[in-house]
């Protein structure tokens, strides 16, 4: 969504749900100023025909300030084709109200009809682009509602700003009832995991960290792309993990049933686990990732090898923190998981630059990644070409010339991302009368800043803890080197508004490309 510094608000917003499949939204907006009345006088409305979704009842008019009320007609409502393949399609209404003017309310009231009932879970928004003064959400005694990140959901939302960082809009969650319990779930799912594993050899290799990287490293996994890890066409499924390991193929779950099967060869104690997506409702679709926990001294050691991408020791950054449900055949135990350190996912960025007389540099530039660093670095390659990888690459580092590229470890499980190549940058200098001033904070002059804005609204949230290591060297002509370092850590995950200053320092130092300058006596 987009802030619009506009005095707009809306006056009420109305979701009525039903359970046989039907939302009808209700929204009235005051428009205020002749910005207001170019922001908000066009709406569009995406459904999605292939998802049997369907828009109907729609009804939309203008009320000027003298309490006269002028519809919008039917044949000014574009029903438009937004994407198509074969007979599936998405779709837009969209509609511009008329005689506009400041003072004026705009309404609009349609149902979304879903063919298949109610998607749940089903989020419905709390906050939009604009202050909302009433917000209601009516529920039906069949439904369960459950508000997330909002307090005093019903009245008087601040308006909503995309800013970098920020956690989503607030949003009442709806579930069915608990059919069962935590116990009677749990049970199901351990005694469904005993029937899926079998017999396997004996590994050489006991250490549970070991057997994880042998399941990724041995097992080709059928749902990543990136490089090597390719697609099998459409692959026999592996019955029990006996097969999985035979034919050097498997589905992510099929990956963590043999790392199941051969930890327990091992002589470890292993039982299936699930990541929770609201601990307070038993209910089967509130389950979200799965993982094995081993039984350790301790208490349990979560692994997910079905995930390739991530480094020993490291879960999926989105079941960070979060609650896992260990099944049992005496029932349910939950877990917090633990979170990793901002040691383990690390960004190291060295160069080594040659300095010339006319102000430009020249060098070496690598860039290794760690952990989840790493793991997004693959996650975002997997949906590019190699060309498209260079491309993207460049696009890093605008206003230079990249050659000799080199991207390593993209395919190979939990191995960092390691990029090479040579660097050429153009009037990187900055000039006085007599000298050549070379800003030691290389990396700094190619990214825009990550927090721009004094005044922020929303608060930060990141999605794991990292941490950023430079160290740029620079060599004059007459071979004199000078070393610029730095490091930023990022422990905490969460700030709020009152937090917002102090981290935006912190990361404006960090930034700052001109905080240190290597001079170099001018030659000609």
């Amino acid at each position: 969504m987009l802030f619009l510094l506009a005095l707009a608000e809306v006056l009420y917003w109305d979701t009525d749900v039903q359970l046989s499949g039907q939302l009808t939204h209700s929204v009235r907006i005051q428009l205020t100023s002749a910005a207001d009345l170019h922001s908000h006088g066009v709406v569009t409305l995406p459904y999605s025909p292939r998802r049997g979704q369907t828009i109907i009842d729609l009804r939309a008019a203008t009320v000027l300030p003298n309490g006269q009320r002028i519809p919008v007609p039917a044949a000014a409502i574009f029903d438009t084709v937004t994407w198509q393949r074969g007979d599936r399609q998405d779709r837009t209404l969209s509609w511009a109200f008329s005689a506009l003017e400041p003072g004026a309310i705009v309404e609009y009231e349609y149902t979304e009809c879903f063919a298949y009932g109610l998607p749940l879970p089903l989020r419905i928004p709390l906050q939009r682009e604009l202050p909302v003064r009433s917000r209601e959400v009516t529920v039906p005694p069949g439904l369960v509602a459950h508000d997330l990140r909002c307090t005093n959901c019903r009245t008087n939302l601040p308006a909503y700003r995309e800013e970098p960082d920020a956690p989503g809009p607030a949003v009442v969650e709806l579930t069915a009832p608990a059919e069962t319990s935590w116990n009677t779930l749990a049970r199901e799912l351990a005694a469904q995991f005993e029937a899926e594993l079998g017999p396997v050899p004996a590994p050489d290799a006991g250490d549970l960290e070991t057997l994880a990287e042998l399941c990724r490293t041995r097992i080709q996994n059928v749902l990543y792309r990136t490089d090597n890890l390719t697609v099998r066409g459409t692959p026999q499924p592996n019955r029990y993990p006996a097969e999985t390991w035979q034919r050097g193929y498997g589905t992510p779950h099929e990956i963590n049933l043999l790392f199941a099967a051969l930890a327990r060869a091992a002589g470890y104690e292993v039982s299936y686990a699930r990541v929770v997506n609201r601990p307070d409702l038993a209910d089967p679709s509130q389950l979200a990732s799965e993982l094995i926990a081993v039984h350790q001294p301790h208490g349990y050691a979560f692994f997910n090898p079905g995930v390739p991408y991530l480094g020993p020791g490291l879960l999926d950054f989105d079941e960070e923190g979060r609650t896992a449900l260990v099944a049992t055949a005496n029932g349910a135990e939950f877990i917090t998981l633990p979170r990793s350190s901002a040691s383990q996912n690390r960004t190291e960025r060295r160069a080594l630059l040659h300095a010339q007389p006319d102000g430009s540099v020249r060098g070496t530039v690598t860039l290794t990644f760690t952990g989840h660093a790493a793991a997004l670095r693959k996650r975002r390659a997997e949906r590019l070409s190699p060309a498209e990888r260079l491309a993207a690459l460049r696009q890093e580092f605008p206003g230079t010339e990249l050659d000799n590229i080199v991207i390593e470890n993209l395919a190979l499980p939990a191995a960092p991302v390691r990029i090479t190549f040579q660097v050429a940058v153009p009037n990187y200098a900055d000039r006085s009368p007599r000298r050549l001033f070379f800003p030691g904070r290389f990396f700094a002059r190619f990214a825009s800043p990550r927090f721009p804005d004094p005044e922020r609204t929303q608060p930060v949230e990141f999605p794991f803890a990292f941490s950023v290591h430079d160290a740029v060297t620079f060599v004059a002509p007459s071979g004199v080197q000078r070393q610029f370092t730095r490091e930023l850590r990022q422990d905490q995950l969460r700030f709020s508004p009152a937090e917002y200053p102090e981290l935006r320092r912190k990361w404006a130092t960090f930034e700052d490309a001109e905080r240190e300058v290597f001079p170099m006596e001018r030659l000609h």
